[in-house]
């Protein structure tokens, strides 16, 4: 029975998009990340996702920044949109230059694996790309000199 359940594990497409969408200023929050996701055939004992993003501190690789959510998988699938919220704490957010998104996947006792241990397991497909960790750069805008008269 155990090894049914590692080769079905094993035969079965993952499939996840984790690709942000937007990272914008908000009036209640100063960062929201929308993140579409798509997993499916997951193994029967993952039962969430822990979707995390956090902002950086310019030149430093500590976050000003963080938010996180666990999102309830429904027959080993979930397909929609993971919004985070946050706020700086204690930096102008106006000054971000880079964040980082990543995803981990809970067991039944709430244990979290990341992508490396679900494959050393053989409870992912390892023929299929799969993506969980993303990195970018926030586009800055173009500012005018506050003394400039045209």
């Amino acid at each position: 029975m155990k090894n049914q359940v590692y080769t079905k594990a094993r035969n079965a497409a993952l499939i996840i998009a984790f690709i942000l969408s937007t990272a914008t200023a908000s009036s209640a929050e100063d960062f929201t990340f929308n993140i579409p996701v798509k997993v499916k055939n997951m193994h029967p004992q993952i039962k969430k996702l822990y979707c995390h993003c956090g902002v950086y501190v310019p030149g430093s690789k500590h976050f000003m920044g963080s938010g996180y959510t666990r999102v309830p998988l429904k027959n080993g699938a979930y397909s929609g949109t993971v919004t985070l919220k946050f706020n700086a704490k204690g930096y102008d957010p106006a000054t971000a230059e880079k964040w980082h998104c990543h995803m981990l996947f809970e067991k039944d006792r709430g244990l979290g694996m990341n992508i490396v241990e679900l494959k050393q397991k053989k409870m992912v497909d390892t023929t299929k790309p799969v993506f969980t960790d993303v990195f970018g750069a926030f586009k800055k805008k173009k500012r005018r000199p506050k003394n400039l008269k045209l």
